[in-house]
C-alpha cells in the first residue's frame, strides 16, 4: 500500500507540473512589436500595427507597417487645422520639457546606422526628412526608418524655394515627386503632413503653396551645425563632437522646451565627418539628465 501511495503522489506531482507549464505558455506575453511608452520610446506614427514574427532562423524584413496621419480628404481637399497654417514651425507648440530630434536625409548616409542604433539603445525617438532623390537611392534605409519613425518630405532635389524663385507649379512638382518617391521607397508610407524646406529657404508665398499641398513646414529651434564638419563652411566655423553636444544640451530652455533639433543622417561634404551621429549618445544622455522626454513631430498635431 505504501508503494502504491508513493506512486500516486508521483503521478500527481507530474500532472501538476504539466498543468503549470501549460498555463505559463498560454499567458506568456508576446515580444513581437513591443514598444516603450507612447510618444517617448517607439515613435511609431498613429495607426501603426505590429508585424508578424519571421519564421525561426530567418531575419525579419524591415517592412513599413505605419500609415501617417493624413489631412488630405478623398476629394483632394486639404483639412489641415487652421491654427497650423501660414507658419514655418520652429517648435512643437508646447513649453513642456519635450523635445523632437529630427534628421534630414539628402546626400550621404554614413551616420544613419549609428543614429538608428543609438535611438534604439537609448530608448529615444526621432523624425526623419528625405528628399525624393535620396529615397530613390536608399530605399532599404528609408523603409527601415519609415517602419518605426515618422518621415517627412524634404523636396525632390533640394532647391532653394525662395532664392530660386520657384513658381507655384515648380513647388507643387517638388512636393509631389518627392512624395511619390518616399511612398515607393518606404513601402507605402505617405510623408504628409511634414515638410522641411531645403536649407530653410522660404517666404510667405512659398508657405502658402506648401500648405495647399497639405504639408506643414517644419523648421527648428536648434541647428547643431554638425553638417559643417570639422573644417567649417563659409562663415560658419569648424565644429566638433563637443560643440554639437553643447549646442543642444547647453541651449536655453526657451530653445529646448517644445524644441525641434535639426541634424543630418549623412556625412559633412568638406571632411566626411559624422558629427551628429557621433554626438547623439551623449546628447540624449544629457537631455535625459535634464528631465526631457523625446517625442516625434506628431506632438505638434495634438490639440492644446
Amino acid at each position: 500500500m505504501a508503494g502504491m501511495a508513493s506512486s500516486l503522489r508521483s503521478l500527481a506531482l507530474v500532472a501538476a507540473a504539466a498543468l503549470a507549464l501549460s498555463g505559463c505558455a498560454a499567458t506568456a506575453p508576446s515580444t513581437s512589436g513591443s514598444s516603450g511608452p507612447a510618444g517617448t520610446q517607439s515613435g511609431a506614427p498613429t495607426g501603426s500595427s505590429a508585424t508578424a514574427p519571421s519564421p525561426a532562423g530567418s531575419p525579419a524584413a524591415p517592412v513599413a507597417t505605419a500609415t501617417q496621419r493624413s489631412y488630405r480628404a478623398a476629394d483632394g481637399s486639404c483639412t489641415l487645422p487652421e491654427r497650423l497654417l501660414n507658419k514655418d514651425h520652429e517648435s512643437l507648440g508646447t513649453t513642456e520639457k519635450k523635445i523632437a530630434l529630427t534628421f534630414d536625409g539628402g546626400a550621404g548616409v554614413n551616420g544613419a546606422d549609428r543614429i538608428l542604433q543609438t535611438l534604439e539603445e537609448k530608448g529615444a525617438t526621432a523624425s526623419f526628412f528625405f528628399t525624393g532623390q535620396f529615397a530613390e537611392k536608399n530605399p532599404d534605409l528609408v523603409r527601415r526608418i519609415a517602419a518605426k519613425y515618422p518621415v517627412g518630405n524634404h523636396s525632390w532635389n533640394h532647391p532653394g524655394f525662395a532664392s530660386k524663385k520657384l513658381s507655384d507649379a515648380e513647388i507643387a512638382s517638388q512636393l509631389s515627386r518627392a512624395e511619390a518617391a518616399i511612398e515607393q521607397a518606404s513601402g507605402g508610407v505617405n510623408p504628409q503632413p511634414f515638410f522641411r524646406y531645403p536649407e530653410g529657404d522660404r517666404n510667405a508665398a512659398t508657405t502658402v503653396q506648401v500648405n495647399k499641398a497639405c504639408y506643414l513646414p517644419i523648421r527648428w529651434s536648434i541647428d547643431t551645425k554638425g553638417w559643417v564638419g570639422t573644417v567649417g563652411s563659409g562663415n560658419i566655423p569648424a565644429q566638433s563632437v563637443a560643440k554639437v553636444i553643447s549646442s543642444v544640451v547647453d541651449a536655453p530652455a526657451s530653445k529646448k522646451n517644445g524644441g525641434i533639433v535639426l541634424m543630418h543622417v549623412g556625412e559633412a561634404s568638406g571632411d566626411g565627418s559624422t558629427l551628429d551621429a557621433d554626438a547623439l549618445p551623449a546628447m540624449i544622455d544629457g537631455l535625459k539628465a535634464q528631465g526631457y522626454t523625446f517625442v516625434t513631430l506628431e506632438e505638434m498635431l495634438v490639440e492644446r
